[in-house]
């Protein structure tokens, strides 16, 4: 089950189809019916009062059987135009998608297409009077549309690795914890990665760059955010080779020092990438620490590091504001 995002987009594609198949059906039985009540009138008038009619009007009255046909063939346009009616409205207010429900509405769909195009046929001209409703066909494809698009989107999010729930540390297997992170974790994320991390330091960069190889090619930009504190000289030194090696490699990197208020109130350490976020260990001792990595809600976590970040100075400018105070 997916929810919201672009694929609103989709929900209201499908309860506009929705909505102009479930009224062309019921206009479609309207005329119908109409047209047949007619011909019955007039049968039953030329019965009750035998009453000769003309060839042309015989020849009229003998595709009075057709009409009931096409009457009986237009109700069933009324439950797949419910369906996708029905569809539209529950994407839309509930915001739950599933593949299930897309493939269904296209079923719909396309059954809705074909009925119409048949009532729409010249054995179906009745005295002249033919059915052309091209908005039958607008709202069919409409919900067409809306299905494929569902379809396509959910494709591509399904395509996403999961997130791993979570991943315990061994304290006592350093080297190995630094293998599973990289497997298990590093290569699971994609995009722009976002980092919170009030210990990072020089041993933090260190283990960066180990559980990222491999995995660089996955990765858009990298940015962290860290209290001052252990932003040393030696750590001055470090981050700019770490900065120009993966600019070399196409991969932007910012680090941002928090704000006094920020550094003082946040104590979880979190890891974010475009589709999960997990609760994770200091960096500098992510592999030696007893503690679980565990997931945590993505949009929670990306809203406030987003907020943090916002709030937060620039490396450069912090370093260039502590060398020249004012």
């Amino acid at each position: 089950m997916e929810r919201g995002g672009t694929l609103g987009i989709g929900a209201l594609l499908a309860l506009i189809g929705g909505f102009a198949t479930l009224m062309y059906s019921f206009y479609y039985i309207q005329q119908l019916s109409f047209n047949l009540g007619i011909y019955y009138g007039i049968q039953g008038t030329i019965n009750a009062y035998n009453i000769t009619a003309s060839k042309d009007l015989l020849l009229a009255l003998g595709q009075t059987s057709t009409l009931a046909l096409a009457l009986h063939l237009s109700y069933v346009l009324v439950p797949f135009a419910v369906v996708i009616f029905a569809i539209g409205v529950l994407w839309l207010f509930s915001k739950a998608y599933s593949k299930t429900m897309a493939l269904m509405m296209a079923f719909a769909s396309i059954v809705y297409l074909v009925i119409a195009a048949v009532l729409q046929l010249d054995f179906f001209s009745f005295s002249g009077t033919q059915l052309i409703l091209p908005g039958s066909y607008v709202g069919g494809f409409l919900a067409l549309a809306a299905s494929s698009y569902v379809l396509i989107k959910s494709a591509g999010k399904t395509g996403a690795k999961r997130p791993v729930q979570q991943i315990s540390i061994d304290p006592e297997t350093p080297y190995s914890n630094m293998k599973i992170l990289s497997n298990k974790l590093m290569k699971k994320l994609s995009g722009e990665i976002r980092i919170l991390d009030m210990h990072f330091d020089v041993n933090a960069l260190d283990n960066l760059i180990q559980l990222t190889q491999g995995s660089l090619g996955r990765y858009k930009s990298i940015s962290v955010l860290a209290k001052q504190d252990r932003l040393t000289s030696e750590f001055e030194k470090r981050y700019k080779d770490f900065k120009s090696e993966l600019e070399n490699k196409g991969i932007a990197f910012e680090l941002r020092v928090l704000s006094e208020k920020d550094a003082s109130k946040q104590h979880e350490r979190m890891l974010i990438d475009e589709n999960s976020a997990y609760k994770i260990p200091p960096l500098n001792i992510i592999n030696r620490k007893s503690e679980h990595i565990v997931s945590i809600k993505q949009a929670d976590a990306a809203h406030r590091f987003s907020d943090m970040w916002a709030e937060a100075t620039r490396f450069e400018n912090f370093k260039s504001e502590v060398h020249n105070p004012q």
